[in-house]
């Protein structure tokens, strides 16, 4: 019994040595390199201000000389893949510094959202445990997530730009990099009762919001004309064009065939020969 107390009695004081310390971040010096993008530290510095309200971090350049704990925010590729990221705390002399390294841009991003979600936050503390390190890349290229602002979701339509933002950040935190909007271009193209704006304009605005986190903008849009009328097809280019000119952002558009669109194949290639150009102009 005496040898068995003994042994957990070691495995205790082992496990206590190596235990985490947490560092107080409450009032640390974020440092952000020169080359990192404005909308990487303004996604942190929201972050901090809606989890921790309290807080009293401050930022200031790479090179000056910090009195307390540190955030460093970089972009250094070595040794990372494209959009990953890596996390270690670093102690010296006493100064502890949070090294968030991003592979480019993005990854800086998913990184400083990866310490959003390990770092300990209170309304008025900020805290991180001392044997943070993680490397981390994705294992995907293309991690997309559709966003449809119309009466079928049940849920969007509801939303306001506020709202909006704060999902899109939520999905930043998880690595998300492409938000699928769906256009407003057929018979659910009104604004209902629950919408605060009509679906254009909305669209519009939320090109710009994800556009300005560094995300893709992707558009999800069937063709719902029935190309075999007369007239159909130039409509159906015009309605795009005036669409396309309102939204400063689109990375890419995907068509179905189907679920959403019945055209046969004969009539829908073609008309997406001729709506390639106007794509490409707007």
């Amino acid at each position: 019994m005496h040898r068995m107390f003994g042994i957990l009695a070691l495995a205790m004081a082992a496990w206590s040595a190596h235990a985490a310390t947490a560092i107080d971040l409450s009032q640390a010096v974020i440092q952000p390199a020169p080359d990192v993008p404005e909308q990487v530290l303004k996604f942190f510095l929201k972050e901090l201000d809606e989890h921790a309200p309290g807080h009293h971090t401050a930022v200031a350049a790479a090179e000056a000389k910090a009195p307390g704990p540190v955030i460093s925010l970089s972009i250094a590729p070595e040794g990372l893949q494209p959009e990953g990221y890596s996390i270690a705390v670093v102690r010296e002399g006493g100064a502890s510094t949070v090294q968030v390294r991003g592979a480019d841009a993005r990854g800086l991003l998913f990184g400083v959202g990866r310490l959003i979600r390990v770092l300990k936050l209170a309304p008025d503390s900020i805290s991180v445990e001392d044997d943070v390190a993680i490397t981390s890349s994705p294992r995907y290229r293309i991690r997309g997530h559709q966003l449809g602002y119309r009466p079928t979701a049940n849920t969007y339509d509801a939303w306001d730009l506020d709202t909006f933002d704060r999902y899109i950040r939520e999905l930043i935190l998880f690595g998300t990099n492409s938000i699928e909007l769906i256009p407003a271009l057929g018979e659910r193209g009104e604004k209902t009762a629950h919408m605060p704006v009509p679906p254009r304009k909305m669209n519009a605005m939320l090109s710009e919001l994800i556009h300005a986190y560094g995300l893709d903008v992707w558009l999800w849009a069937p063709v719902g004309e029935d190309l075999a009328q007369a007239g159909a097809a130039e409509e159906a280019l015009e309605r795009r064009r005036e669409f396309y000119a309102e939204m400063k952002n689109i990375d890419a558009v995907f068509i179905p065939g189907g679920d959403g669109g019945n055209n046969p194949i004969r009539l829908l290639m073609p008309f997406l020969e001729q709506l390639a150009p106007v794509l490409h102009a707007a």
